[in-house]
């Protein structure tokens, strides 16, 4: 999938040159942009060339220890089919153990493909599933750029990389890993319309869905919503004044909304593993101010993903966007024509990410404070997300960028 993924990102550079093309290509232009055209095209094509179900008898769910994966994915298809109980009980206090199975399982949009399947079946469908997760992410990635930047052909180069990042391939077969990077492009683009003045509704439900349906990873979002929000307060603090409090007060409302609407879940999931589990697993002496590796090796995940078994319960963080996305994002602070004060925004938001990748202490306060006993770093997605937020806009740049600017830069990756 890495290896897709660098594909992927030359074909969608070379169609950028089609930016004035002639109306003729202008349909199946919005169908590249309405459906996330160019993960789906490149996924298949994957799976014809891996001879994947339905091109051959292989497919994606590399594990799935006691059909753990399978039985996860087949609850949720029944609870749709109504085989399971959906109601509410209180019979173990607060909240039936329906929903506290729900919110550890996860769910995601692709998900739904599961009505589909049999126990048998599901491996086969599996590989489906991944692909319609992956074009979801690709899809609300290119609504948040076309926000910002307008519709562009060019935009196809960040959301097919965020689509098909490093986090989202190696974890293609935990599909409750993927509310997270399908909703937060969503909750981001909320946010900005909230902060700008206009609706708060894209905001509130598209936190609150994530929350609802996998609150793990609307945890990783409402910490990220904290962050953006300082930042907003630091680019804007001029013409912010006297106008502070009334945009908090805002901004909160809509954020304790987004967690009601998820609380039918995560309240009962809450008791549920009170007093057992995870919940009380972590001791105090363990916020320790250590190092959990070396600060410089970090670095190296950059440039490729965790791809070992041994590497995916106890590796580095998998923050490999693409080479591409990572040249533009060192490129936009060499960029002596990018504001300073954006510049500065942009290396705190960073610099929280890495420290908490750095610090245990920090580690535990992004998972929530808990351990996680497989996949380290489960918001390591997050900031993939922000280089390549970073590297489309700087693309837009690119005209300006000396000579100078490009050794440093290849200086740097080396």
């Amino acid at each position: 999938f890495e290896a897709v993924s660098g594909f992927t990102t030359t074909g969608a550079t070379v169609l950028t040159k089609f930016e004035g093309f002639p109306r003729g290509i202008m349909f199946w232009r919005a169908t590249t942009h309405w459906i996330g055209g160019m993960g789906v095209l490149v996924l298949t094509l994957a799976l014809i060339g891996l001879r994947a179900v339905p091109f051959g008898d292989k497919h994606s769910l590399a594990i799935s220890d006691a059909k753990f994966y399978l039985n996860n994915e087949m609850f949720f298809a029944r609870l749709l089919r109504g085989e399971e109980n959906w109601l509410y009980s209180l019979n173990n206090g607060l909240g039936g153990n329906e929903w506290s199975l729900l919110a550890w399982g996860g769910v995601s949009f692709g998900n739904f493909l599961s009505l589909f399947a049999t126990l048998e079946t599901m491996p086969g469908v599996f590989s489906w599933i991944c692909v319609v997760n992956m074009a979801l992410c690709s899809l609300t990635m290119y609504l948040l750029l076309a926000y910002l930047k307008g519709h562009r052909f060019s935009h196809l180069i960040f959301s097919t990389s965020y689509a098909l990042m490093g986090f989202n391939a190696v974890n293609c077969y935990q599909t409750l890993f993927f509310m997270g990077p399908q909703m937060l492009p969503l909750a981001v683009l909320g946010l900005v319309k909230l902060l700008r003045g206009e609706s708060p509704l894209l905001y509130i439900l598209s936190l609150g869905v994530c929350i609802l349906l996998d609150f793990y990873f609307g945890f990783h979002l409402c910490v990220l919503s904290v962050l953006l929000f300082l930042a907003f307060l630091f680019l804007r603090r001029e013409e912010l004044r006297g106008r502070v409090g009334k945009l908090f007060g805002r901004w909160a409302a809509a954020s304790l909304l987004s967690g009601l609407l998820g609380a039918m879940v995560w309240l009962p999931t809450l008791k549920a593993y009170s007093g057992v589990g995870r919940l009380n697993q972590t001791k105090l002496s363990e916020y320790t101010f250590s190092e959990n590796m070396p600060f410089l090796q970090i670095f190296s995940k950059l440039f490729s993903g965790a791809n070992s078994q041994n590497e995916l319960k106890l590796g580095l963080p998998n923050i490999f966007c693409g080479i591409l996305g990572t040249a533009l994002a060192i490129l936009f602070f060499l960029d002596k024509k990018r504001e300073a004060r954006r510049k500065r925004a942009a290396a705190a938001l960073l610099g929280v990410y890495l420290l908490s990748f750095y610090i245990p202490a920090f580690t535990l306060l992004m998972h929530g404070g808990t351990h996680t006993n497989w996949f380290p770093y489960r918001y390591s997605y997050v900031f993939s997300f922000l280089l390549i937020l970073l590297a489309a806009e700087e693309f837009e740049h690119l005209e300006e960028i000396t000579l100078a600017d490009t050794r440093r830069c290849v200086t740097a990756l080396g």
